[in-house]
């Protein structure tokens, strides 16, 4: 699952390993051994969000949360105007980060993937790992940097009101 994509990441991977220390030494050090590094404060509370409220063990990575397909649409129909206001800026998004096999999602505030740019050549890789419509990306579930292998970043995020 996901090896078409992991496979595309090696090279990543090996960059982040020369760059520092990997997600979980960083939630190691962060949150169980009270070490204060500058610039982590907001991440370092959903980690610690994740290991005490949710439960969730970094160094497990189980199959990805998909919804159905009328779990998608009924997610998406209180946004479809903000759907459609979207398009220009999300096509835009997109044509940066498309060539580097990026995916673009946008999120409800559960954290549900309602509408995405992606490759559809390489889609099934993607919807493997929950990449696509219908992958739950909330905290509560996933946690944050659930793929942390893949070519994965959070670009833009909203916080709820």
């Amino acid at each position: 699952m996901c090896s078409a994509v992991r496979e595309a990441a090696n090279k990543n991977r090996t960059q982040r390993s020369i760059d520092g220390p990997s997600h979980v030494d960083c939630i190691d050090l962060v949150f169980r051994k009270g070490v204060l590094v500058p610039g982590l404060e907001e991440v370092a509370t959903s980690w610690r969000r994740c290991l005490t409220a949710h439960h969730l063990d970094p160094e497990i990575q189980g199959a990805p949360h998909i919804i159905t397909e009328k779990e998608i649409k009924d997610s998406s129909e209180p946004l479809r105007n903000v759907i459609l206001h979207a398009q220009e800026e999300l096509d835009r998004l997109y044509a940066i980060v498309g060539p580097q096999q990026y995916v673009v999602l946008l999120c409800n505030r559960d954290g549900v993937a309602i509408h995405h740019r992606g490759d559809e050549s390489i889609a099934d890789a993607y919807k493997d790992c929950g990449i696509w419509l219908g992958g739950v990306w909330s905290e509560q579930i996933e946690g944050n940097q659930r793929n942390r292998d893949l070519p994965f970043s959070v670009l833009a995020s909203a916080m709820q009101p």
